[in-house]
């Protein structure tokens, strides 16, 4: 994990909304595959919450070094700050996919 959240930052188009849509993608294959049994799904805010935690821990150094180094206060291709507002979005959405386009959408809607 990095201030591009992958290759993500990369796609010059909406990079925040690419950011957003690959971590919706990315809990839903962490939920659905390591943690869809018992008892590993009562852990699952705890999980969502530890890994923004780390999107933060990380993203915040790692994007003020890309911010320093491109001379851009706020470059649009740093997309860790999306990765990590998702996470907290989804900490306590059920991992259904009603639920997960909800939490997509408020997110996205909120940095219109």
């Amino acid at each position: 994990m990095d201030s591009h959240f992958g290759w993500n930052g990369y796609l010059q188009a909406w990079a925040g909304f690419w950011g957003s849509a690959a971590t919706v993608l990315t809990w839903w294959l962490i939920a659905h595959n390591l943690m869809a049994k018992e008892p590993a799904r009562s852990y699952q805010a705890y999980v969502c919450a530890g890994l923004a935690l780390v999107a933060i821990a990380v993203g915040i150094p790692a994007a003020t070094m890309v911010a320093r180094a491109s001379g851009n206060k706020d470059p649009q291709f740093v997309v860790i700050d999306e990765t990590a507002g998702q996470l907290i979005t989804l900490v306590a959405a059920p991992v259904a996919w009603k639920s997960l386009l909800a939490a997509f959408i408020l997110l996205e809607h909120s940095t219109l």
